[in-house]
Order: C-alpha cells, then structure tokens, then sequence
C-alpha cells in the first residue's frame, strides 16, 4: 500500500508496518469505488462533535445515523459463516456503544445463541463467552466506523497516516485502482476484559469516504500474534443509510468467519433493555 506522496507503507515504523495485514484490493468491491459521498454539513452532529474535519467525512458518508436523531438503533439481518458451517444471524446495534447478535441453529447440533454488550458488560445466553465470541463483536461492533467515531469523538487518538494510498505493493506502473485514507487509532477495546488498549489502522476510500477495512495485531493468551483484518464491502443505500452487504473477519490471511447482510433497518433510539443480559 502506497501513499499518495509517492512513500511505501513498508518503509515506515515497524508499528506502522505490523499493523498492516497484506490484502489485496480485491478485498474492496466495485460499489465501493466512484461513490460520491454527501456535501459536508458545516455544524457538526452531536455524534462528531471533537471529530477532525476528514473523519467527519465518514460519518456524513454513511448517511443521517450520525448526524440526526432517529436511526440509532440498526438491525442487521443475515447469514454467519464460520468453519464451514452457516447460520441465520441477526445484529442490532444501538448508539453510543450497545451490541447484541443473535445466532439460529448451526444445523449440525449447536443450538441457538445470543451475545451481548451493554456497553458496561459482555454476555452470552448461555453464560459461556469465549475467545471467539469476542473475536466475533469484536469485528462486529468494535471495528465499525460509528464505534470508532464514538470513540474519538470522546478522546481517542486518530492520526491520519495517509490521505490518498493505494492497495499495491508499490511497482504498479499508471495507478488506477483504489486509494484509500488511512489512520491509526489507539483506543481501548471494551469487549475485553482488562479493556486492554491497542493500536488499530482504519482504511477508507478516500473518494466515497465509506469504510474498507480494520487492521490490527492481537497479542494471544498462548503469547502468539495474529494479524487481523476486518473488512466492510458492497456498500449499499437502505433507507437513506449506507450499509455493508458483507463483514469479514481473518486472521493471518485466513477467513475467520463472514457475516452476509441481506436486509437492514434503522430506528430510533430505544432503552428497552434489549442489550442486557436477561
């Protein structure tokens, strides 16, 4: 990945450069690239308040959920594959910092399943939250661009480390590809226990504004690390809202799971409990 400046990510810092798991732009689909993203409002939305004018940009890029009250509360519909083995799924998402998925049979024994975050505490219906689970909100909630706007617009630092880089080892000759904006953010994961705080790198498309992927290395409980990536692709417009018809998860180059998204709605905001642990 190549910065507009002519300078190739590999010749930056080392912690620049464990952060960048290699991927290549067919990682990014067509209806990503040439989106137009809405004309900046100049007043920001209480949600990018504290935001840098660029990163502003994505949250106007993904629709009216940042910037007008009325479609806090999103409610992803899909399927969830991992392992082979797929199952229905949906994910509600509620602003701030509120999370739940709800799994159906895995078709081969395993029974339904929720997991939870109320923006406090984790939790799983059956009392059992693994290490994939938190693999699995973590890509989920934690890597979506709404959380991580939430969480700058609160403190967290975001350094933009490249306006205009392009996915390719450096050599290719007349460039047209994508070239996307690229910042490092230091921020606590709060799905983990000890809230543990890390250094992730965000990729947008630097001429849509929508989200493209989350890079980051994780430091395993066994003392290994592994290289993990969460992409966002096949933007789509839905009730004047963007969403991704896709999350993928991997981990040192290998898919971990995906989540196809097949229907999405938006709502008003609701403190009905949902995101508790019954």
């Amino acid at each position: 990945m190549e910065p507009g400046n002519g300078k190739t990510l590999t010749h930056a810092p080392a912690r620049f450069v464990r952060a960048i798991v290699a991927a290549g732009a067919a990682l990014f689909v067509p209806q990503v690239c040439g989106q137009t993203s809405p004309a900046a409002n100049p007043i920001p939305p209480a949600y990018l308040r504290g935001v840098s004018p660029d990163l502003r940009q994505v949250g106007f890029a993904l629709g009216q959920r940042l910037r007008v009250a009325g479609s806090e509360r999103m409610t992803f519909s899909g399927n969830l594959t991992k392992g082979g083995i797929s199952r229905s799924a949906v994910l509600t998402v509620q602003l701030p910092d509120s999370g739940r998925i709800d799994l159906g049979g895995d078709g081969a024994g395993g029974p339904p399943r929720s997991l939870g975050f109320d923006g406090q505490t984790r939790w799983a219906s059956d009392g059992t939250f693994s290490q994939d689970d938190a693999d699995l909100m973590e890509s989920l909630l934690e890597d979506s661009p709404e959380t991580m706007l939430q969480r700058v617009s609160h403190g967290a630092t975001a350094t933009l480390f490249a306006r205009h880089a392009r996915i390719s080892n450096g050599k290719t000759d007349n460039y047209q590809g994508l070239r996307v904006a690229a910042y490092q953010v230091f921020v606590a994961a709060q799905l983990a226990p000890d809230h543990i705080a890390r250094t992730k790198l965000f990729l947008f498309d630097s001429n849509s504004h929508l989200p493209c992927s989350v890079r980051y290395s994780e430091l395993r409980s066994d003392g290994t690390r592994t290289a993990t990536e969460t992409t966002r692709t096949g933007w789509t417009s839905m009730q004047e809202e963007w969403a991704p018809q896709a999350i993928t998860r991997t981990e040192n180059g290998k898919t971990a799971f995906t989540f196809e998204i097949t229907g999405a709605l938006f709502q008003p905001s609701t403190q009905d409990g949902f995101f508790s642990r019954k």
